[in-house]
């Protein structure tokens, strides 16, 4: 299994409209993509900072998602609520609970 970890920052007002665009986009369409897991929001209120994992079957899968419009389109979904770019990593799983 393989994960996408995405960091951002945004202002702590905006945090909440941050959250229901992840609920209402960034999940429904991920899991509409080949190889799609499970998705998570880790975010912290007081200060905008918010971490997305989204775990996916295959290297190639998470890649594929990136290669196509996909992830970029969610990305723009955000708008001007992150205060600089997405700092985007990826990880294997290598234990799971």
């Amino acid at each position: 299994m393989h994960a996408r970890v995405i960091t951002v920052q945004s202002t702590p007002s905006d945090m909440e409209r941050a959250i229901d665009t992840y609920k209402s986009s960034v999940i429904p369409e991920a899991s509409k993509m080949p190889g799609f897991k499970n998705a998570f929001l880790l975010a912290e209120a007081a200060t905008g900072q918010a971490i997305s994992i989204v775990l996916w079957e295959t290297e190639a899968d998470m890649i594929a998602g990136e290669d196509s419009e996909y992830l970029q389109n969610q990305i723009t979904k955000f708008g001007a609520i992150f205060d600089a770019p997405p700092a985007i990593e990826h990880y294997e799983v290598r234990a799971f609970g």
